[in-house]
């Protein structure tokens, strides 16, 4: 299926006004699927697969005309070929793993040493500290970093730059994290893939400047979404996962990393999704038209939700998030359900 536009400027702008039509009325229908069939209601236009060409389909929405979206100059689009649906559980008894983490993170070491309770087993020297929990949350550190990278909404960090969208990124702390991300994992067998996605910037409390690297969790070649929207309405239950990340207190090593939780496939359902074109149109359709936000970026994710009162699974369902700002723990986004055309808008 070809999803790119090859039409004239006017073209594509007449044909982007009719898809926000329709794609509007079919929202309108869903808000009254109580009094219609919902087998005979219209859905946003899905495809199997997405266009390969994604310079193209960045080019064609940035040619587009929005009264109320502008792109930043360095807007990108992100997406793998298809998508799925994925049902997850937290897995159960990492902390058997415990001797392999130290042995890799201490090297020799006194097996008596370590201290095993009921939350985690933890090992510690004068100079490093490791933790790792039955339900694979691990941290290593050391000493002199541990306790002093601050992270929430109240921190001021002082840049945020993201790996694969800026030129101006640092690749050596992508480098230092891929490094001990994969030391780590691979020692305890950790059951998901982590990738450094963006690093942030801030002064600690003697002057130092600190160096967080946020990495992402990737399930079937899509990130998961592991932020906690500022807004009450948001209007999605989303699970909150903590953030792995890397810390660096200097330019050359990670001293630090961290990741909350492991999970295991339970089952996976492909599934066809809108284009990007079509998720953005529904974003300026959604936003006021009185106001202006400028667009950074826009990628396919996979937002979790936990399926049962007990939060034991979750579900990862594809949502196209469009950012706003992309500034660690000041993230603004719009995330549209790619199924089902449904749009979700916090800031902060």
């Amino acid at each position: 299926m070809n999803l790119i536009s090859t039409a004239s400027a006017d073209e594509r702008k007449n044909r982007m006004k009719a898809r926000i039509m329709i794609i509007a009325a079919v929202l309108a229908l869903s808000a009254c699927a109580g009094k219609a069939n919902s087998s005979e209601m219209e859905k946003p236009e899905l495809a199997a697969s997405l266009s390969e060409d994604r310079e193209a389909v960045r080019e064609d929405i940035i040619n587009s005309e929005y009264d109320n979206l502008i792109f930043a100059g360095d807007f990108s689009v992100s997406y793998p070929a298809s998508a799925a649906v994925y049902e997850m559980k937290p897995v159960q008894d990492m902390d058997k793993n415990a001797d392999k983490l130290f042995a890799c993170y201490f090297g020799e070491y006194d097996p008596s040493a370590a201290v095993k309770n009921e939350y985690d087993t933890q090992l510690e020297t004068d100079e490093r500290f490791a933790l790792i929990t039955p339900q694979g949350s691990i941290c290593v550190s050391e000493k002199s970093v541990l306790n002093r990278v601050l992270f929430g909404t109240g921190i001021n960090y002082l840049s945020t730059e993201i790996f694969d969208q800026s030129s101006s990124a640092d690749e050596k702390y992508k480098t230092g994290s891929e490094k001990l991300i994969n030391e780590v994992t691979a020692a305890v067998r950790f059951p998901n893939k982590l990738e450094p996605y963006s690093y942030s910037v801030q002064t600690l409390d003697d002057g130092t400047q600190a160096v967080t690297v946020h990495n992402r969790m990737i399930v079937g070649g899509l990130p998961v979404f592991d932020l906690v929207p500022a807004s009450s309405d948001f209007g999605l239950e989303i699970a909150e996962l903590t953030p792995s990340v890397c810390n660096f207190t200097d330019a050359s090593e990670a001293k630090q990393f961290t990741v909350g939780q492991g999970f295991e496939e339970m089952s996976s359902e492909p599934c066809e999704v809108m284009t990007p074109e079509a998720a953005m149109d529904l974003t300026g359709e959604k936003l006021s038209a009185y106001a202006q936000w400028e667009v950074r970026r826009e990628e396919l994710m996979l937002i979790p939700m936990y399926t049962d009162s007990s939060r034991s699974t979750i579900r990862l369902s594809p949502y196209w998030v469009i950012w706003f700002c992309t500034d660690w723990w000041h993230e603004s986004f719009a995330a549209v359900n790619a199924v089902t055309g449904e749009v979700y808008y916090s800031e902060i």
